[in-house]
């Protein structure tokens, strides 16, 4: 069963950009990763820039977690975000047709 995860990361103000390109530099590094189903960016209408990820399984993402991007990624935003990033694991609960009840 796939391991979705998003990530919530609220920017200092004026800042926004500043994270969307610290992310630009790693996403197609972790698109590359055994197991990235998806590693998607978002923002919101109040600024925030949102991680849609999915792994195929918990070790995969364990890998991902533990390898060297992670920390190259924090170390691209700097200070740029205003505090620590919101991280929520979600576990699928599949409903209707497979291909879009599962994230």
């Amino acid at each position: 069963m796939p391991v979705a995860v998003v990530v919530t990361t609220t920017p200092k103000p004026g800042r926004q950009q500043d994270l969307l390109d610290a992310y630009a530099v790693v996403v197609p590094l972790v698109h590359e990763e055994q197991g990235c189903e998806r590693w998607a960016i978002h923002t919101t209408k109040s600024g925030d820039v949102v991680l849609v990820e999915s792994w195929t399984t918990m070790d995969d993402l364990r890998a991902h977690a533990a390898g060297p991007l992670v920390p190259q990624l924090n170390e691209l935003k700097g200070d740029a975000a205003d505090g620590e990033s919101q991280i929520v694991i979600l576990r699928s609960v599949p409903m209707g047709d497979p291909a879009k009840g599962i994230v």
